[in-house]
């Protein structure tokens, strides 16, 4: 257990590491400052007493809760690059730590434990976990909510059902993404017969109608804006957003799916992660699990447009991947070197690629070198906005800066 201690503590030193080095000169993009900015001019409404500024949220992007708190801390401290980064890191380390758990409290192999943790340390997703969009708390409040539903479908315990009940309404304002988790917990809910205990039907009565008033709030505010004249159509405001997504992201597309998680891990972590999910039709003892996985797995293999949404189910990807590797462990002890040497190679895989895909971020390649292959129109106009507003000039200066309206 000591030399576990001790490589854990490693990796985690590693994991700190890449997602803290060069920070604080990683440019913003887009999908971080829009929602920033947004929540940004929101606070305006008390310091320019104008209450129309509240709707920013609403009219003009599609998630408030998404980045509310570096909005915030947009607002009171200025366009800092490592602590409005700060929110989605929190919330990486959060998933860190929490893989852990399970993972001892799950008893897996020791050995499984390290490279599993190693593996997706090395991956691309610490890329995602250095920006500011908030998808490291979807990511959490997913496996987070898995989990538990998970294992209240095991053992019944109605603890386990009430953190599965809140995680997956934190995750749906956050992200709508953490909806195809519904699933489980209805299965679950049933199965169980949780709405024999009033404390479960209570949470549930009262989540709903917290859920109902904020979407209501959500579809209300950008309708009235644009009955006002405040707008002159709905498809990319608030909650009619993601209707208009829906929409169009509805169809066939697999290999899209597959080719991103590919981009953010590498083609041996996707091999494993679908093997795990195809083995565990075979194993009687994790058809719980399964029940909780396949409709995430169906969702992000059908979804057409915006098919990075992979990555929001990484970690829960993982933690099936892991779990049904520990069993053919036990199962077939023979395999025991054979499998550390496949986590090694998975390991390898995802960390050749971080190093060789994302080296811009990391500088590991000349400074000169990078800035040639930058265009000079190189700043999102949200992050235009943001550096006008707050007086902060960005890290290339030789960016052209196009007039925003």
């Amino acid at each position: 257990m000591k030399v576990l201690k001790i490589a854990l503590g490693s990796i985690f030193v590693l994991f700190l590491f890449l997602l803290f080095y060069h920070l604080s000169i990683q440019e913003f993009i887009g999908d971080e400052a829009s929602p920033m900015l947004n929540i940004d001019r929101m606070w305006d409404a008390f310091s320019l007493h104008d209450m129309r500024f509240l709707g920013f949220p609403y009219l003009f992007y599609y998630s408030p809760y998404l980045s509310i708190f570096s909005g915030t801390l947009l607002h009171l401290f200025g366009p800092n690059r490592i602590l409005l980064r700060m929110p989605n890191i929190l919330f990486a380390i959060a998933t860190y730590f929490l893989l852990i758990y399970i993972f001892i409290k799950e008893k897996i192999n020791p050995w499984i434990i390290v490279l599993s943790l190693l593996s997706y340390t090395c991956s691309g997703i610490i890329i995602n976990d250095r920006g500011g969009a908030g998808d490291a708390q979807t990511r959490f409040f997913i496996l987070t909510t898995g989990y538990f539903t998970w294992q209240s479908l095991k053992h019944g315990i109605q603890k386990h059902m009430q953190i599965a009940l809140l995680t997956w309404t934190f995750g749906v304002l956050t992200m709508l993404d953490t909806v195809v988790l519904l699933p489980g917990i209805a299965y679950a809910l049933w199965k169980r017969k949780f709405f024999q205990h009033k404390k479960i039907v209570y949470l549930i009565i009262c989540l709903i109608i917290f859920v109902a008033c904020y979407f209501a709030l959500w579809m209300l505010l950008p309708y009235l804006a644009f009955k006002s004249g405040y707008q002159h159509y709905l498809s990319n405001r608030g909650l009619f957003y993601y209707f208009s997504r829906v929409n169009g992201g509805s169809g066939y597309d697999v290999l899209s799916s597959l080719i991103w998680f590919t981009h953010y891990t590498s083609a041996y972590f996707t091999i494993w992660c679908l093997g795990a999910v195809i083995s565990a039709f075979f194993i009687k003892k994790l058809r719980l699990l399964q029940i909780v996985t396949i409709p995430a797995w169906i969702f992000v293999l059908l979804l057409k447009n915006s098919s990075f949404h992979i990555v929001m189910y990484t970690a829960l990807f993982l933690l099936e991947a892991v779990i049904v590797t520990n069993y053919v462990m036990e199962k077939f002890p023979k395999t025991k070197y054979l499998i550390i040497v496949i986590l090694c190679v998975i390991t390898f895989a995802n960390g050749y690629h971080l190093f060789t895909q994302y080296s811009d971020v990391y500088q590991f390649i000349p400074h000169a070198k990078v800035v040639k292959k930058q265009s000079k129109n190189c700043l999102d106009a949200s992050v235009i906005q943001i550096y006008k507003r707050h007086h902060t000039p960005p890290l290339n200066l030789s960016c052209n800066y196009p007039r925003i309206q």
